[in-house]
């Protein structure tokens, strides 16, 4: 159980990356079979770990039921999301007035991108879990909707900052495919820098500049 959570979140072993079913030299990520048990066991540790935080920018009851998780063993990199629990285009269509959570998002060794540099180690959010009586800190990020005057949408990166989001980008109508309210796919990720697409309720989607990170 700790070797894979440390796949996922610090580190690699052998024995787990095989279990991981990943091509060593793709530069995207890739899924993580949900069926495994040790995915579950993952998001126990990640879910306790959100129990901890009492300041979040936006309310996400986050369902691990319909989280995705993603990982490349040659690029040892990874990504999970868990979707908010009330996520609906109802919702969406509603965050003229306030953001709209949409979920959390946690990344190893990767970050999103302002001006094409990673975002600034000391603005992000970290949560603190414990594995065999390890203390392991995870970036995370919440994130939100929010429709402008205009009507044009964006998808909100949140970091430590509960005000001002690290990132805006917008939230296009798009037609995707997929079997949970939110799939995230983490493309080109293996030069150093790619995007994160971030497709909703199949109908919209966002995509994040994402940038290697050591």
């Amino acid at each position: 159980m700790k070797r894979f959570v440390s796949v996922l979140m610090v580190g690699m072993t052998v024995t787990v990356l095989m279990a991981c079913h990943t091509r060593a030299h793709a530069q995207d990520l890739e899924r993580v079979t949900e069926s495994d048990p040790l995915a579950k066991q993952v998001l126990d540790y990640l879910m306790e770990g959100l129990k901890k935080v009492n300041d979040a920018p936006v309310k996400v009851e986050a369902d691990t039921d319909k989280a995705v998780l993603l990982y490349n063993a040659g690029l040892d990199m990874g990504a999970a999301f868990l979707p908010h629990k009330g996520l609906s285009e109802e919702s969406i269509q509603k965050s003229d007035k306030e953001v709209a959570p949409l979920g959390v998002l946690f990344l190893y060794h990767l970050a999103p991108a302002v001006d094409k540099k990673p975002v600034d180690k000391e603005k992000i959010r970290t949560i603190s879990i414990s594995v065999e009586g390890q203390d392991i800190h995870v970036p995370t990020y919440y994130m939100g909707v929010k429709t402008e005057a205009e009507g044009k949408r964006h998808l909100l990166v949140y970091g430590k900052d509960n005000k001002e989001p690290l990132l805006k980008v917008s939230l296009d109508d798009k037609a995707t495919d997929g079997d949970r309210p939110v799939i995230i796919e983490a493309k080109n990720v293996g030069s150093g820098e790619g995007t994160l697409n971030v497709n909703v309720l199949k109908k919209f989607q966002a995509v994040v500049p994402l940038k290697g990170t050591s």
